[in-house]
C-alpha cells in the first residue's frame, strides 16, 4: 500500500507533515453504508462489507436497525455514515478495533502517512529509505515493493531535475548543438546547465 501512495508518502516523509482528511463521505462510489471511513475520539477505522446488524450491535444504538435493508444501505448510505460516525466517534480507537474485530467485522486503523512510515511490519520491512540529492540533501522515498533475491531494486541516483537531460536527448533526436543551443538562447527549450 506504500508503493501505491508513494507521491503522497514522499510529500510527509520530507515536509514532515500529513495531509488532512475530508470529513464525510463513503469510502466508494460503488458500495453500500457501512463501507467507509469513520472518526474516532482520537483517529480513524475502516469498516469494510461487513453485516450491518452486527455492527449496530457493536455500537450499541438499535435506533440504526432502521437502516438494515440492502436498498436503504445503498440509497441513504450519506445519511447512515453520519450516524455511523456519531457512534464511532464515541469510541478510541483501540477499544472500537478491539469491539469490531471481537465480533469478525473487517476493519482496520487508518494510519497517516507518519504513522505508516513508523509501523513496526513497515519499519522491519525496510519499506522507508533515503537517497543523497544533489540539491535537496537526503530524500526519503518509498523503497521498491517487489523485492526479487536474485535481482534486487535499488534506487541508485535520484530523478532527473527539470531540464537536466536536455542537450543529451535532442542530441539523440539528430539536432545539432548549434540548434539546441539557439532554442535554449530564445527559450524555445530549456535546459539546466548545472544538473
Amino acid at each position: 500500500m506504500l508503493a501505491h501512495q508513494n507521491q503522497e508518502m514522499v510529500m510527509a516523509l520530507n515536509f514532515n507533515e500529513d495531509f488532512q482528511r475530508p470529513r464525510s463521505g463513503i469510502g466508494h462510489p460503488g458500495m453500500d453504508a457501512p463501507f467507509g471511513t469513520y472518526p474516532t475520539k482520537d483517529g480513524w477505522v475502516t469498516i469494510a462489507m461487513s453485516p450491518y446488524r452486527t455492527l449496530v450491535g457493536v455500537l450499541g444504538n438499535d435506533d440504526l436497525l432502521v437502516y438494515d435493508d440492502p436498498e436503504k444501505l445503498f440509497a441513504q448510505r450519506d445519511e447512515i455514515w453520519r450516524r455511523l460516525a456519531a457512534e464511532t466517534g464515541k469510541w478510541t480507537t483501540a477499544a472500537l478495533l478491539d469491539a469490531l474485530l471481537a465480533a469478525d467485522i473487517w476493519c482496520g486503523e487508518v494510519k497517516s502517512h507518519l504513522q505508516a512510515a513508523e509501523d513496526p511490519q513497515v519499519r522491519h520491512m525496510g519499506l522507508v529509505t533515503s537517497y543523497e540529492h544533489p540539491r535537496a540533501g537526503t530524500v526519503k522515498v518509498v523503497a521498491p515493493a517487489v523485492r526479487h533475491s536474485e535481482t534486487p531494486a535499488t534506487i541508485r541516483k535520484p530523478a532527473p531535475l527539470v531540464g537536466q537531460h536536455t542537450r543529451e536527448i535532442l542530441g539523440e533526436f539528430g539536432y545539432s548543438d548549434d540548434q539546441i543551443s539557439a532554442w535554449l538562447a530564445s527559450g524555445a527549450a530549456f535546459a539546466d546547465e548545472d544538473a
